[in-house]
């Protein structure tokens, strides 16, 4: 018994390290993309930079959808966690795309 409350002790700093590590990932990823948008924003003529968070919106749903993908292969107790995740992202993208510089109805314009 000792021995698995140690691997249990391990198992927790474990995550609780992943945690602080995808937290401060999290923080450093949206302060890039403000600062890398915002710069665009300002000196892209209107139209261009709401082409380009539009295409920028919609690669980021496809990239959520194929991490989300490739980690149902990997996960033990998927069906909960990924759906939860699922409905967390699509969430934040439908976020984005309320965004007044998100083009409506647009049709894949990323290349």
């Amino acid at each position: 018994m000792d021995n698995l409350s140690k691997d249990i002790e391990d198992l927790k700093s474990c995550f609780d390290n992943l945690q602080s590590v995808s937290a401060e990932l999290h923080a450093r990823v949206r302060t890039l993309t403000s600062l890398i948008l915002g710069v665009y924003k300002d000196t892209l003529p209107t139209d261009q930079y709401k082409n380009l968070y539009t295409n920028y919106v919609t690669v980021l749903e496809e990239n959520f959808s194929n991490a989300l993908n490739l980690l149902s292969e990997t996960l033990f107790d998927q069906s909960a966690f990924l759906t939860r995740r699922r409905f967390d992202l699509f969430e934040a993208i439908e976020n984005l795309k309320a965004d007044d510089d998100y083009i409506l109805n647009s049709s894949s314009n990323h290349k």
